[in-house]
C-alpha cells in the first residue's frame, strides 16, 4: 500500500520484495529480579504452607538442616496468605498472565505493556478501513463525494510527509485544504477557513456519525532514502513528529493517526519505530484530555503493517501492539516485476512452506511465541488493484516485462479487470485469481469476485473444522484444497465453490479485526454489484458483533481554522 505522489512507482506497495531471509534480532537479556522474586516466593510458599500443615497438627517445631523464618502463626487468614503467595509466583514465572483479558498483547520481560493513562481505543465490532488518496482527485477524478461512507467505518487520509527535523506536513496543500469544491462558498466571514478534500471529510464525518478519518503518514515514496527513519532516530526528531501530528488532528478534526513505515531495515530502526509509537499514543491521550473527549470515543493509533517476513520479523511487535488499536495487513504484492516469473500477488496460501502468503503472515503476527497480538487486531488488506505481467504463460512461468497498466505500468484498477478478451480464473489451493489472454500472454493477478466467494467457501470450512473427521487435502469433493502444512490440522467438510460466502467470512472465522482498501478509487461502484468493498461490508455486518459503529469526534475548539472552531456551521 504505501507510496505516495500523484504517480506512484511500480514497488509502492510492495509487500515483499526480495525476501531473503533477514537476520532476526535477538532479544535483550532478562532481567535477574524475576528469578530472585521467584525464589522469596518459594521460601514463603513452602513455609506458608508448612505452617498450615504441620505445625497446626504438632506441639513441637519440625528440625530442618538450616535455618528457616519463624512459622507464620495460623489464622483464619492464613489460607488466603497462601492462595496469594501462590498466585504472585505464577504471574512472576509467567508474566503475560498479567496481560491476558485486557485487551493488550501479553508481554515478556523484554516487552513493556502500554503505559498510558487512559485505554487504548478499540473498535467495537468489525471495522471496514478504506484509504483516499490526495491526489487521486486529479487524473482519476475520485473526489470525496465519491467515497462509499456507508459501506467503511474509517478512512484512511493519505499521505503526510515527515521533513528532516521530525515535523509531519501535508503533502499537497491545494489537494488537501485549498480547492473550493461545489458545496463551498467564496465569501464566507472571517477566516482563515479550511476547504479541500479535509473539509469534505469533516462534513462527512458530521454527516455520518460512525465514519473516523485517520491522517496517514509516510508510505512508500515518503520512507524512500531514510525519510522516515531519519526523523525518528533522535528523542528531539520523534518529539517534533508527536506535537505536530497530534496539531494536524486537532487542526484538520481528525480521529487519529495510521503510521506507514515502509520499513524499519534493522532492530536499531525498530526501536525508534516503537519510541514514536509511545509518544504518539501519549500525544493523543493528552489531546483527548483536552478535548474532553471520552470513551466510547477516542482518538485511533493504527499502523500499516508488512506481510513480507524480512520486514515483519524485523519489527518488535510484542512492544508496539499496546499502544495501537488495530494493524492494518498490507496482504498483497507477493509478487511483482521485481520478480523472475509471474504469479499471485494477494494469495492467502503459498504453494511452498517459504512462499509469502497471507496465511503466513497472519501466523507469524499472531504466535504467541513470536507476535503475540490478538486476532481481532489484525486488518487484512485487500487490493483494488491488479499486477501484470506480460510474455508469459501464467503463474509460475517466466514473463517479460509488464502491461500498460491503468495509472502507471504494471497495475491496473480492480475495476478494470478482467482484461478485454483475456480469461478470468481462480487458483482454489492457494485461493488466488487473475485473469490471462492467450493470444497476447498478459496475466494480471488480482482479487475478483469469484475468488472471494472461493475465500469464503474456505472459511466456512474452518468454521466446520471440528465437525469432520478428515483433513482437507483427503476430502473427496471438496473444491478448496488447501496445500499441506505441517503446522496445521484443520478438518473440514466438502464445500462448493459455487456458494456465496465472501472474503468477510475469512475474517469473521479466523476472528480478524476487519478489512483494509488500497485503495478507494480502483473499487466498481456499489451500484454495479461487483463491488468488493460493498461484498465484504454486507458479510461482515452480519458476523457477530455486526461492524464497528462507534461515534467519531466533531468538536475542535482549538483548530488553526475558523469554519472547523464552529464546527461548518457558518
Amino acid at each position: 500500500m504505501a507510496g505516495a505522489g500523484v504517480g506512484r512507482s511500480e514497488r509502492e506497495r510492495e509487500g515483499g520484495k526480495g525476501e531473503a531471509p533477514c537476520h532476526q534480532a535477538a532479544p535483550p537479556r532478562p532481567s535477574a529480579v524475576c528469578p530472585r522474586l521467584a525464589h522469596t516466593l518459594l521460601a514463603l510458599l513452602s513455609q506458608c504452607m508448612h505452617s498450615q500443615e504441620s505445625h497446626p497438627r504438632s506441639h513441637h517445631n519440625h528440625h530442618h538442616p538450616q535455618p528457616s523464618p519463624r512459622p507464620l502463626k495460623r489464622t483464619r487468614l492464613a489460607p488466603l496468605v497462601l492462595i496469594s503467595l501462590a498466585l504472585a509466583l505464577i504471574l512472576v514465572l509467567h508474566p503475560p498472565l498479567l496481560h491476558q483479558g485486557t485487551g493488550s498483547t501479553a508481554t515478556g520481560p523484554n516487552h513493556a505493556m502500554a503505559d498510558t493513562q487512559q485505554p487504548v481505543p478499540r473498535p467495537t465490532g468489525k471495522v471496514s478501513v478504506g484509504y483516499f488518496v490526495n491526489w487521486g482527485i486529479y487524473a482519476r477524478g475520485f473526489k470525496p463525494e465519491h467515497i462509499p461512507v456507508d459501506d467503511l467505518t474509517h478512512i484512511l487520509y493519505s499521505f503526510a510527509e515527515v521533513k528532516e527535523d521530525g515535523e509531519v506536513k501535508l503533502t499537497d496543500a491545494w489537494s488537501d485544504e485549498q480547492i473550493h469544491y461545489a458545496n463551498d462558498s467564496w465569501n464566507d466571514p472571517g477566516g482563515p477557513n479550511l476547504y479541500g478534500n479535509l473539509k469534505q471529510l469533516f462534513l462527512l464525518k458530521q454527516q455520518h456519525r460512525h465514519l473516523k478519518v485517520l491522517l496517514s503518514i509516510g508510505g512508500w515514496t515518503y520512507s524512500l532514502d531514510g525519510r522516515f527513519s531519519r526523523p525518528i532516530s533522535t528523542p528531539a526528531g520523534r518529539a517534533r513528529f508527536v506535537e505536530s501530528a497530534v496539531a494536524l488532528v486537532r487542526d484538520y478534526a481528525l480521529d487519529g493517526l495510521d503510521i506507514d513505515f515502509e520499513y524499519p531495515k534493522d532492530d536499531a530502526q525498530a526501536r525508534d519505530y516503537v519510541a514514536l509509537l509511545k509518544g504518539l499514543r501519549e500525544g493523543l491521550d493528552a489531546l483527548q484530555g483536552e478535548l474532553g473527549v471520552r470513551p466510547p470515543h477516542g482518538f485511533e493509533l493504527t499502523i500499516a503493517a508488512p506481510c513480507g517476513p524480512s520486514n515483519f520479523e524485523t519489527l518488535r511487535v510484542r512492544e508496539m501492539d499496546p499502544y495501537l488499536s488495530f494493524w492494518n495487513l498490507m496482504a498483497y504484492d507477493y509478487a511483482g516485476s521485481w520478480d523472475s516469473t509471474a504469479g499471485h500477488h494477494a494469495n492467502i496460501f503459498g504453494a511452498r512452506p517459504d512462499a509469502l502468503s497471507t496465511d503466513r503472515a497472519i501466523r507469524f503476527f499472531t504466535d504467541p511465541a513470536r507476535g503475540g497480538v490478538r486476532p481481532d487486531k489484525l486488518v487484512l488488506g485487500i487490493p483494488l488493484y491488479g499486477r501484470s505481467f506480460t510474455n508469459t504463460d501464467g503463474p509460475g512461468t517466466p514473463f517479460q516485462g509488464v502491461g500498460p497498466g491503468s495509472w502507471e505500468a504494471g497495475t491496473y484498477d480492480y475495476k478494470a479487470l478482467p482484461l478485454p478478451g483475456a480469461r478470468e480464473s481462480f487458483d482454489p489451493a492457494l485461493v488466488a485469481a487473475g485473469c490471462h489472454d492467450p493470444a497476447k500472454r498478459e496475466w494480471v493477478s488480482y482479487d475478483s469476485v469469484e475468488s472471494a466467494r472461493a475465500k469464503g467457501a474456505l472459511a466456512r470450512s474452518l468454521e466446520a473444522s471440528l465437525c469432520s473427521p478428515l483433513p482437507l487435502r483427503e476430502l473427496p469433493g471438496s473444491r478448496i484444497r488447501r496445500p499441506h502444512s505441517p503446522h496445521l490440522h484443520l478438518h473440514l467438510q466438502p464445500t462448493h465453490a459455487s456458494t456465496t460466502p465472501h472474503t468477510a467470512e475469512f475474517i469473521s472465522v479466523n476472528h480478524l479485526g476487519g478489512a483494509m482498501y488500497w485503495e478507494l478509487s480502483g473499487d466498481r461502484p456499489a451500484s454495479s454489484g461487483a463491488s468488493l468493498v460493498r461484498t465484504v461490508r454486507e458479510r461482515m455486518e452480519r458476523t457477530e458483533g455486526g461492524m464497528d459503529r462507534r461515534s467519531n469526534w466533531v468538536e475542535y475548539p482549538g483548530s488553526k481554522w475558523e469554519n472547523v472552531r464552529k464546527g461548518m456551521s457558518g
